[in-house]
């Protein structure tokens, strides 16, 4: 009974440490705290990161007090950034793995619909396959 009670103390005792030791911890640190009157403006920062290299800028918003950008980085990265509106400072990064190239191939309406079962190519169309005969041929 002596020793589940020194050890629960003890477990107490390195908790207590722990949380002191680790300090203030904010509810979400990719929040911004500027008053709007001190933000600048967001066409000045797609135009910081065009100069950076930012292949194409596709959305520039307001979320939780930062500005939000999502585009294609310098080297075709998919990306989701979060910006202090002050200083322009990073606050948050996100790489995906798709890439410029494979997103306009996807995108592009000439090319149709690219899934399984889906036919690519040159007499890949309508009339390749046969048409209301269900391609049998006949």
């Amino acid at each position: 009974m002596r020793r589940k009670t020194v050890m629960a103390v003890a477990t107490l005792a390195v908790l207590g440490i722990g949380l002191a030791l680790s300090g203030p911890v904010r509810a979400s640190e990719d929040e911004c705290r500027v008053p709007m009157a001190e933000w600048r403006p967001r066409e000045e920062l797609q135009t910081k990161l065009q100069a950076e290299g930012w292949q194409r800028i596709d959305q520039v918003k307001v979320d939780d007090g930062c500005y939000e950008v999502k585009g294609f980085d310098r080297e075709g990265f998919r990306v989701e950034a979060k910006y202090d509106p002050k200083t322009f400072e990073l606050v948050k990064l996100e790489r995906k793995r798709e890439r410029i190239r494979e997103r306009e191939r996807v995108r592009d309406p000439a090319q149709g619909p690219i899934g399984p079962g889906t036919q690519a190519g040159p007499g890949a169309g309508p009339a390749a396959g046969g048409g209301a005969d269900g391609g049998r041929g006949n």
